[in-house]
């Protein structure tokens, strides 16, 4: 599905929806509400069993063709996620919610999201000012996330090249609250005339018509003002930046969940084969790396040298050659400059006697494909951190390494749980899976589990309700990780969920890797 589809696509359900708020109040987001949990729950196993089979592939066409198909269930998903958050606006139930979260992560991942969408239009794509930002903050991560992720999208989607660039501002601070001030500049000029106008009220003869674009410009200034900024064309920059000011309060973060390491760390990603050198940066930015890619060993060490910044070496170069692997680490070792990065060498096919051969160059990873982004983030993430020498990392090495975790998954559609259950188990944990919240409820009083995930809606008894007894036992299974997994997408759904006393909420479709990582936060892993 093409972007100008997609857009047009979701302009005339937009409209749809517009006339049937107009008509039943909040009736059309609840139709919306029950369409959308339809719609996820496929989704997610079309999405999953793709990912499963895009990790056990080895024909480079199968790959391909597998993500295509993912690419394409994310599509609808953008289609469905626009659809919901207009029913959720129009409606009025728009909650906020108070969390303690990290500025710099939630831009860095509303950058993510848009990353090939990007790629697409052939945009450069950037972030600025994330260094001087504060993380101590309170607020609803995901509704800021949200806005910059629809902003940076429309001026993407507006321009056909140039740069798209995000930034962000403190404007003011004191010890107990922050100001920022964000701003997107775009390639394409948004006079304020045009900006009202896409800003009117969607009715059902646009859909008739042309208006096919802003969309999402008009959910995002309708969050905005809930957060309490206000979107704006900047005057005077040629009418090109877009820019909202929010007051955030301030907090004291878990000392853990920090990591200056990583939130330092460069990473440089060498591949001759662009899609496959885009497949391993989107899997690193998934961990919170900002990845930069090179065709060649020698054009990412001549870049470097040339730098501004003499002090711009890489803490970790990942070489994912198609053809001979050995003798490109060979030239990144030599390199002045490559050398003193920790370098991981991914390869197409493993054979006897490569892990002797990575020791003798100075190579610290070695990854056969097909490798999981979540070991190649656990191996990068650990080699950024590393000061000295050390063993050579590996997948066998990662896993040993990792906590083995017994996780007991609550689904009552056959292929969802076994697309969660099979997804855990490569990453060498063990599971259990039963269809419902009674099974879950009568399981977890005779057997210990290290985390549950829990669907919302179950028959017999639904997630909500099967938390709110596991949290009632007087055992300690009352106090094991839950992480709720839903095909809703509404505030009021996650809210449930976490006053019902789940420690987190994904909505379906959600990343395996995202999930390992929530799961090992609340494992203590």
């Amino acid at each position: 599905m093409r972007s100008d589809e997609r857009d047009q696509m979701t302009t005339a359900a937009v409209g749809d929806v517009a006339d049937s708020n107009a008509g039943t109040g909040s009736g059309g987001a609840q139709i919306l509400r029950r369409f959308g949990h339809s719609l996820r729950s496929p989704l997610n196993e079309i999405a999953g069993t793709a990912r499963l089979m895009l990790a056990e592939a080895l024909a480079s066409e199968d790959r391909r063709n597998l993500a295509r198909i993912e690419d394409a269930a994310d599509q609808i998903l953008d289609v469905l996620n626009d659809l919901l958050d207009v029913a959720e606006l129009e409606s009025g139930d728009l909650s906020i919610q108070r969390v303690p979260f990290r500025l710099p992560d939630v831009i860095r991942e509303a950058v993510r999201s848009q990353r090939s969408l990007a790629s697409d239009r052939d945009i450069e794509l950037s972030v600025h000012g994330l260094g001087a930002l504060p993380t101590d903050l309170v607020g609803d991560a995901g509704r800021v996330r949200q806005v910059l992720g629809h902003i940076v999208a429309d001026a993407i989607r507006a321009s056909s090249i140039g740069r798209v660039q995000l930034a962000a501002q403190l404007v003011e601070q004191t010890t107990d609250r922050a100001r920022v001030r964000f701003g997107v500049r775009r390639p394409t000029p948004l006079t304020a005339e045009q900006f009202d106008d896409i800003l009117r009220p969607l009715a059902a003869e646009d859909v008739a018509g042309s208006r096919t674009d802003g969309l999402g410009l008009v959910i995002a200034s309708k969050v905005i003002d809930a957060l309490g900024g206000a979107l704006e064309v900047s005057p005077g920059t040629g009418d090109r930046l877009l820019e909202f000011t929010l007051d955030f309060e301030r907090a004291e973060m878990a000392e853990e969940s920090a990591d200056p390491d990583q939130q330092n760390a460069w990473v440089l990603v060498v591949s001759d084969h662009a899609a496959h050198g885009e497949e391993i940066v989107s899997g690193l930015r998934v961990g919170g790396f900002e990845p930069t890619l090179y065709e060649s060993v020698a054009l990412a060490s001549t870049a470097i040298a040339l730098s501004d910044d003499t002090s711009a070496i890489p803490a970790v170069i990942v070489l994912a050659p198609t053809e001979a692997p050995f003798e490109a680490a060979a030239r990144a070792v030599a390199s002045p400059v490559l050398s003193r990065s920790r370098i991981v060498l991914v390869v197409s096919h493993g054979e006897r006697g490569d892990s002797d051969e990575c020791i003798r160059l100075g190579v610290e990873g070695y990854f056969p494909q097909p490798v999981t982004s979540v070991d190649l983030i656990e191996g990068v993430r650990l080699l950024a951190k590393r000061k000295a020498d050390g063993p050579l990392v590996t997948r066998h090495s990662l896993r040993e390494r990792r906590k083995q975790l017994h996780v007991l998954v609550a689904d009552d559609s056959p292929t969802g749980r076994a697309v969660v259950m099979r997804s855990l188990e490569q990453l060498g944990h063990t599971t259990s899976g039963v269809p419902n919240g009674q099974a879950a409820l009568d399981l977890v009083r005779t057997q210990n589990f290290d985390a549950i995930l829990m669907d919302m809606e179950m028959p017999e008894m639904d997630g909500v309700e099967a938390t709110i007894a596991i949290r009632s036992l007087p055992t300690i299974a009352a106090r094991t990780p839950i992480i709720g997994l839903s095909a809703h997408a509404f505030s009021a759904d996650r809210k449930a969920c976490l006053d019902a006393g789940m420690n987190e909420h994904f909505t379906k479709p959600f990343r395996i890797e995202e999930l390992q990582m929530a799961m090992e936060r609340m494992a203590g892993s």
